[in-house]
């Protein structure tokens, strides 16, 4: 057997070894992320979303007030007309 064989094959397999974690570590080093505009979209979209709910609440809380107190005054007519402008019927 020869002893002096296995001391190559020992030193090539180091050899690949380091070349393996240095490209580990490269690959490593170079992680990002890239948002799709899609998802950019989706997010300024919550965003909006999130803005109106506490608008919303706002005016729900205004109502309610007004409700309360009695000053709330809103015809029949004004509620048909906003219920058909919702569903765009015109006369």
């Amino acid at each position: 057997m020869r002893i002096d064989a296995v001391n190559r094959i020992h030193d090539v397999y180091n050899a690949q070894m380091g070349m393996v974690t240095k490209n580990t570590e490269k690959a490593q080093s170079r992680d990002e992320v890239n948002l799709s505009n899609q998802a950019k979209d989706f997010v300024s979209i919550k965003k909006m979303i999130d803005h109106t709910d506490s608008v919303r609440e706002a005016k729900i809380q205004e109502i309610k007030e007004k409700m309360e107190n009695g000053t709330y005054d809103v015809t029949a007519e004004q509620v048909a007309s906003k219920i058909l402008s919702k569903i765009n019927y015109r006369d």
